[in-house]
């Protein structure tokens, strides 16, 4: 408080006023502002933060508007969320906290701030959707919801692979942190399917029996999807959902007849292999050598 500042300037050792000489003594002897960096930057605005608070409160309280019940603010560190009834009230809380944050020399970074509406949506929320439409659409060529004890046969599983790839592709052409998210959401799908499947042939032999060879098309186009995009983008998680997939191929495939068990299971190894090949062609030149999680999980 500016005010009490004055009337006790004499007073030089108390907390606030050996504080204020810190903050200024980093800031060219400013006052104005918050310096980016230090740990103490935090404390410093934390303290400064909570008389904005108190303050924006008790404007509001002047135009009859109640904390709790016209309006909520949440604060995480200078990061300010406001919550009211109707768009009258936020234009109004809205002034008031701007307004008083020019008091301290302080604005609202306009291109960060944001008016959404309920049903609240973030950007990945929103990813996620478009990313289940895509596998509802992969999966309804392996799974019939209608008939769940049956396995769908795959005509064409090159065609079904590319189709997939090229729809995550055009959705996240220019965003790679979604793009690494439809990655790892697709994995661990495809392996939640293997994963029932596999509790589906071990309750019922006959199931396997029915469906040998269109589970074996649906082991090969997920294999391929799976490790088309753990190239682009491996993390942990993702490798252990696959050494998961991976374990339940072995199980299955060892009791199956079909001469292509043999082959999905070499086409597996192939994979792999050229995963580790790649990995040893990325890091060939760094002179850093370490050995990713992600790898090691897969070994």
């Amino acid at each position: 408080n500016k005010e009490f500042s004055k009337q006790n300037k004499h007073v030089k050792n108390s907390f606030g006023t050996v504080f204020d000489r810190l903050m200024q003594s980093i800031n060219y002897n400013e006052t104005a502002g918050i310096i980016i960096g230090p740990e103490v930057s935090r404390i410093f605005s934390e303290v400064l933060f909570q008389d904005i608070d108190r303050e924006i409160e008790n404007l509001l309280g002047e135009l009859d508007y109640l904390n709790g019940r016209h309006y909520t603010i949440r604060r995480y560190v200078d990061d300010i969320f406001i919550f009211t009834l109707n768009e009258t009230i936020l234009n109004d809380v809205r002034f008031v906290v701007e307004d008083t944050l020019k008091k301290y020399k302080l604005t609202v970074n306009k291109q960060k701030t944001s008016i959404t509406q309920r049903p609240f949506s973030t950007a990945k929320s929103g990813t996620i959707n478009h990313l289940n439409e895509i596998l509802t659409s992969l999966t309804s060529k392996f799974i019939d919801p209608e008939n769940p004890e049956k396995v769908k046969k795959i005509y064409s599983k090159k065609n079904t692979v590319i189709s997939y790839l090229n729809k995550i592709k055009s959705m996240f052409v220019l965003e790679r942190e979604n793009y690494n998210l439809a990655s790892g959401y697709t994995i661990s799908s495809l392996a939640n399917i293997a994963i029932d499947l596999d509790r589906k042939c071990k309750a019922n032999s006959e199931f396997m029996k029915n469906n040998e060879r269109q589970i074996i098309d649906f082991f090969c186009v997920a294999i391929e999807i799976i490790f088309h995009l753990f190239f682009i983008s491996p993390n942990h998680n993702s490798s252990v959902k696959i050494c998961i997939f991976i374990d339940i191929i072995c199980k299955n495939v060892s009791g199956m007849n079909s001469g292509d068990a043999g082959i999905l299971k070499g086409h597996v190894f192939n994979l792999i292999h050229s995963y580790f090949e790649r990995c040893v062609e990325v890091g060939k030149n760094s002179k850093i050598k370490k050995i990713p999680l992600e790898n090691l999980n897969l070994l």
